[in-house]
């Protein structure tokens, strides 16, 4: 998926236009739901913002789905951060905000780090390591649910 001429790289600056401009859609509507919305549906977000990646990993490059996939990316993460920093406040105050806040900016230095490293040799492995987490994250839902039903009905955990 590395731009082969001169006038490939428009792509990159337009699937960075999109990703940022649905970014910040996702992140009103975040802001807009961050009272409402609990954590299920930060789950929910982060399912469709790894199907959105493990879609590029499909793509073949193919700009019909790279350009709506980065969009889906792009609303669906943005949109988590405002309902995840709502409910940190709630539970531990601006300090833990802040927190969530720094540690954000440091994933996605040591997601331009790990990217760095990859792109002269094995950029194209890169969204497969997404499908990897989505199946990870797949699997863990599904054995939390599992236990969850087993649980007597007393004592069942809040999902």
């Amino acid at each position: 998926m590395q731009p082969t001429s001169e006038t490939d790289t428009g792509g990159i600056s337009v699937g960075s236009g999109v990703f940022g401009v649905a970014g910040l859609l996702g992140n009103a509507i975040g802001g807009y739901l961050g009272g409402r919305a609990d954590t299920f549906w930060v789950t929910v977000l982060a399912v469709i913002a790894m199907s959105a990646v493990a879609a590029l990993a499909l793509s073949e490059g193919s700009a019909a789905v790279v350009f709506p996939a980065l969009a889906v990316w792009g609303a669906a993460q943005m949109a988590a951060l405002p309902i995840v920093t709502t409910a940190l406040v709630a539970l531990g105050g601006g300090f833990a905000a802040t927190l969530n806040v720094a540690l954000v900016n440091l994933a996605i230095a040591a997601g331009g780090f790990v990217g760095g490293a990859f792109a002269e040799s094995a950029i194209d492995l890169l969204p497969w390591l997404s499908v990897g987490g989505f199946v990870l994250l797949a699997a863990t839902l599904a054995a939390r649910h599992l236990r969850a039903s087993d649980a007597p009905a007393d004592r069942q955990e809040i999902v």
